[in-house]
């Protein structure tokens, strides 16, 4: 157990550092006392737990993810207040009931959003003038999970790029989905998602057993990635930039920061690193992964189901 004066110690030193070196100490403190939980770490020191897990994955991977852009600038309030969302929920919770008709599996609640705004003063010290507007709150308590993440890379996309970042998705947002049975993942013919690549099938296998989910992969035919719904964010990001000329990193990367989609802006990491082009496995060793890679007998090109063990 940490005393007050270890906690104010560790608390000052985060608070005097920045980026990447700030998410560095916060891991190794999560490391060293909290079994590397980032949900223990935020409950006793009370930092962002996001940011803990991105320095957790950071140290392990050896790969710096070197901003999360959606922190700059102007923000809605439940960014800037980052517990917002979860105290929301936890006043919501106790009031919440399943649709009667069970045509959903949202829950309805039946606080209003003035009483759940009333609440968070009242219950939570929040302080009147810092929280958003009535509606805002209204807006966060009809929200489905429609967050977009976007992962930029600064070398190759390969399919340990890919593999890396779904991975890095999953720690960031695997406690929004507590009962969750499998992935379903939809791909167009990408050289780097092809369904025959020998890195691919290693890497997705070796993903699977890591979360110890079924990872099932849907591919569009030919022409048809159109109807795959990212196809609508990139659109919406084609749109926002409106024909600006992306000269720079930085430039493409502020740019997708500041778009929306369904009135959330992403989630936009830069992630450091060189990713090699052409990597092969032997068949020797692939014979390995290819029991857990089992393709559809109606679609074998299209419809493949990867399994954990």
């Amino acid at each position: 157990m940490l005393d007050d004066k270890i906690k104010a110690t560790l608390k000052d030193a985060a608070r005097k550092l920045t980026g990447q070196k700030k998410r560095d100490f916060m891991a190794k403190v999560a490391e060293d006392y909290f079994d590397g939980s980032a949900r223990k770490t935020e409950t006793v020191l009370g930092w962002n737990r996001a940011s803990v897990q991105l320095g957790l994955h950071e140290r392990r991977s050896g790969i710096t993810c070197v901003d999360n852009y959606r922190a700059r600038g102007r923000h809605k309030s439940e960014v800037i207040l980052v517990n917002l969302e979860a105290d929301i929920a936890s006043l919501v919770d106790q009031q919440a009931q399943a649709d009667p008709k069970f045509q959903s599996t949202f829950l309805y609640a039946r606080i209003s959003a003035q009483a759940v705004r009333e609440a968070l003063v009242e219950q939570k010290e929040y302080d009147e003038e810092q929280l958003p507007s009535r509606q805002t709150i209204g807006a966060i308590l009809n929200l489905d999970n429609d967050e977009l993440s976007i992962y930029f890379g600064q070398s190759a996309e390969t399919s340990d790029f890919i593999a890396d970042c779904l991975e890095w998705w999953w720690q960031d947002n695997q406690d929004h989905y507590p009962e969750i049975a499998e992935w379903v993942i939809n791909l167009d013919g990408g050289p780097a998602t092809r369904s025959d690549r020998t890195q691919f099938i290693k890497r997705m296998v070796e993903l699977a057993q890591t979360i110890t989910l079924p990872i099932r992969l849907i591919y569009y035919p030919s022409y048809h990635s159109k109807y795959n719904a990212i196809e609508r964010c990139w659109a919406a990001l084609e749109h926002y930039w409106n024909g600006t000329i992306l000269d720079s990193v930085e430039a493409a990367v502020q740019w997708a920061s500041h778009m929306t989609w369904k009135a959330m802006a992403p989630v936009v990491y830069l992630v450091e690193g060189i990713y090699e082009k052409g990597v092969k496995v032997l068949a020797e060793e692939l014979a390995n992964y290819l029991p857990f890679w089992q393709r559809s007998e109606t679609l074998p090109k299209w419809d493949i189901t990867i399994l954990p063990n």
